[in-house]
């Protein structure tokens, strides 16, 4: 993956381009096909294990991310001499225009920060490959994972591990106030972002963390009473838990919008 050098900033996570991104979802969902192609592939009545295997061998495998890259529609990537090209691609072969790598975004695949709309674009296309809530895939692959921790955002700060539910650090136009924006690359600004992943990291990890003994408290409690009533009781720990995260959201509101307010007053994010 390409991300423009001098986009990059000390302790700041970034985007990946919805172009990127979307791209990477189709070459896995390229994999889960092969591969459950060939999981579900048993032998013929009259075929000797030998042919089996030739026959499962000739077929389309899991190609890695590069291979892809290279050639979504594996139908060939010429190279030629002397090509600037990566892998020495011929730009100009009809045979090449699928190639990822020479698309005008490949070489600035990257935005410093959480960009929102690229997040958003990428969540909403999960959701949707996933097929909705009668599938298992939307829970372990949507809402368990990415609709919690992006793939297509890269963490690289402590900050950038905080959800955004347990994220209390926004400008006045509600946007996330992410180290990334801060500018410059000598001693204050580098100060200032590793201060700002300390603050905005550490309130976000306490209040995780009192979640957490609460979610366990409960869970244990729920186990000691045993089966009985056991979906009312499921029911009634969830509530909970949703209103004990509301509780510290708000509890933490006043405290967060003053260190909003004093940050801005003393230019902390320029």
């Amino acid at each position: 993956m390409a991300l423009n050098a001098q986009n990059k900033k000390g302790l700041s996570g970034y985007t990946l381009s919805s172009d990127y991104a979307l791209a990477m979802l189709d070459w896995r969902d390229e994999k889960k096909r092969r591969q459950d192609a060939l999981d579900d592939l048993s032998p013929l009545p009259d075929e000797t294990s030998q042919e089996f295997v030739d026959r499962r061998n000739a077929m389309p495998h899991p190609r890695g991310w590069t291979e892809y890259a290279l050639d979504p529609r594996n139908d060939g990537a010429p190279v030629e001499d002397g090509s600037n090209a990566p892998m020495g691609l011929a730009r100009n072969d009809q045979l090449n225009t699928d190639s990822l790598v020479l698309k005008d975004w490949w070489q600035d695949a990257g935005t410093p920060g959480q960009e929102a709309e690229d997040i958003l674009l990428y969540k909403g296309e999960i959701k949707a490959r996933t097929g909705g809530p009668t599938n298992v895939e939307y829970y372990t692959d949507y809402l368990l994972d990415e609709a919690i921790t992006p793939d297509t955002y890269i963490r690289t700060g402590m900050a950038d591990y905080v959800p955004n539910m347990f994220n209390l650090f926004v400008d006045e136009n509600g946007y996330r106030i992410d180290p990334a924006y801060i500018k410059g690359t000598g001693f204050w600004p580098t100060t200032k972002r590793a201060g700002l992943n300390l603050v905005q990291g550490g309130v976000g990890f306490a209040m995780l963390g009192v979640l957490g003994l609460f979610v366990g408290r409960r869970i244990l409690k729920g186990a000691e009473e045993g089966s009985k009533g056991s979906i009312n009781i499921v029911g009634g720990i969830l509530t909970e838990i949703i209103d004990e995260a509301a509780d510290i959201t708000i509890a933490t509101k006043d405290a967060a919008k003053r260190i909003f307010r004093k940050g801005s007053s003393s230019g902390a994010v320029e």
